[in-house]
Order: structure tokens, then sequence, then C-alpha cells
């Protein structure tokens, strides 16, 4: 899933809905040697990361950087 990221973000992608015309491409697909996900597909995916509780405290303007204790270094 990853690797369709970054092919997106190389080819020039501008939001997720645009990796169904990378997926439609079947030169890349060949080239990649597997049919890329549907955009649905990698929007369930980047969603699967959003843990909502860890929003709860962000200020309502500028940047939030949540913290989560199970990435904390010992």
């Amino acid at each position: 899933m990853i690797e369709t990221f970054i092919l997106l973000s190389a080819l020039g992608g501008e939001n997720i809905d645009d990796v169904q015309h990378i997926r439609d491409d079947a030169g890349l697909a060949g080239i990649v040697g597997y049919k890329l996900p549907a955009p649905e597909t990698a929007r369930q995916w980047l969603d699967s990361f959003h843990d909502e509780t860890l929003m709860l405290n962000r200020p309502m303007q500028g940047s939030f950087i949540p913290l989560n204790p199970n990435l904390w270094l010992v």
C-alpha cells in the first residue's frame, strides 16, 4: 500500500482520488507486477491509523501532533 502513495506522489497526484488514474494505467501495473488498489481501499487503509481519542485536546488553531504513549522510547 505504501508503494501506491509513493507512486501517487512521484506521478504528480494531488489527492487520494488520483489513485484511480494510476490504477487505470496498464503499463504501470505491468511494471509493479500487480493492479494498484482502488482509491476507496487506500482511503480505508489511511483511516485505519486515525484515532479520534487522540484528537480530543487539539487546539482550534495551529499545528497539533498528538502524543502517542505507545511510541515513546524507553
